[in-house]
């Protein structure tokens, strides 16, 4: 990691949940955040669920561990008296405090897409603002889970929190206990972390990004688009992660001596690298932030990873 020598500190905790219960809600909560009309159930021979947005913040209850969440869920669920409420999306935070959300960008791009190439998700995206070129997000999706992260700086500065990186499971909707639950999901991003940060996982998305840039560059040779190799490298150079791919990359080009020409490449454009210990590295501080959060209840995670 030539570019972010210092530490990755990060804080977790528990966003945000939609809980779908067939109680219709009357009254406004200060933690309730979404429409409460959200009608999910269709047909009207059943019995009607609706969907509700909690924020375990706004009880301004302390929600900084496991324990204090829990105190705030209770509290949550027995002042909306909902019936048989299912936690069916758990939104999970990792938040950087120090630092910009450029420091640590394509770093979470990596990881992003590392899990977008494990668990086979299409829809991936990042936006940047117009007007300012200011990065604002990344994010993959699919129908079951989301990993976004997002300059939070943006979107709320008195916060203090530079980046925020979310880890979200959807549509729980199954039989599975509701207590504990966000436990046993967190336990599933562990897996998810593990699982993609492998060098099979690695080398795929590496071979996969060349692919695709080598797609690019024969379309712009066609339209005349670069006067010359650099200047296709330096237009992509956030869709190159390591070393070994730029390398890669430059043999594909034809050169016969890539090695030498990612060097030079490197040193004169501070080209930022990773290699797989770093963002095995990264994994391991959010998986440490959350066993923080958790503490007392490292029992029930595994320890993979």
């Amino acid at each position: 990691m030539n570019k972010n020598n210092y530490n990755i500190a990060l804080i977790a905790g528990i966003d945000t949940l939609e809980i779908t219960s067939p109680t219709y809600v009357i009254g406004e909560y200060p933690f309730i955040t979404h429409d409460t009309t959200r009608r999910i159930t269709k047909d009207d021979t059943e019995v009607p669920k609706y969907k509700y947005r909690f924020n375990p913040d706004n009880t301004m209850l302390d929600t900084s561990t496991f324990e204090g969440y829990q105190e705030a869920l209770d509290h949550m669920l027995a002042a909306s008296n909902l019936i048989n409420p299912v936690k069916t999306r758990i939104d999970f935070r990792f938040d950087l405090y120090s630092g910009t959300y450029e420091n640590v960008f394509k770093l979470n791009k990596l990881l992003l897409l590392l899990l977008a190439e494990y668990c086979d998700i299409k829809n991936r995206y990042q936006c940047v603002d117009m007007l300012t070129a200011e990065l604002k997000t990344l994010c993959i999706k699919n129908q079951y889970i989301e990993a976004e992260a997002y300059n939070k700086a943006i979107q709320e500065l008195d916060s203090g929190v530079m980046c925020r990186l979310e880890l979200r499971s959807k549509k729980l909707y199954d039989d599975d206990a509701e207590a504990e639950k966000e436990l046993r999901e967190l336990d599933k991003w562990f897996i998810r972390l593990a699982n993609c940060t492998t060098t099979f996982n690695f080398n795929k998305l590496i071979q996969g990004l060349n692919d695709n840039l080598m797609e690019r560059y024969a379309e712009g040779q066609e339209r005349k688009a670069f006067a010359n190799t650099a200047e296709f490298v330096t237009k992509y150079e956030d869709f190159i992660f390591s070393t070994r791919q730029l390398v890669d990359l430059y043999k594909r080009l034809g050169y016969q001596n890539p090695n030498a020409q990612a060097t030079k490449y490197k040193r004169s454009h501070k080209l930022e690298c990773f290699s797989l210990n770093d963002i095995r590295k990264y994994a391991k501080a959010i998986r440490s932030s959350a066993e923080k959060f958790c503490k007392g209840h490292e029992s029930k995670l595994s320890k993979i990873g």
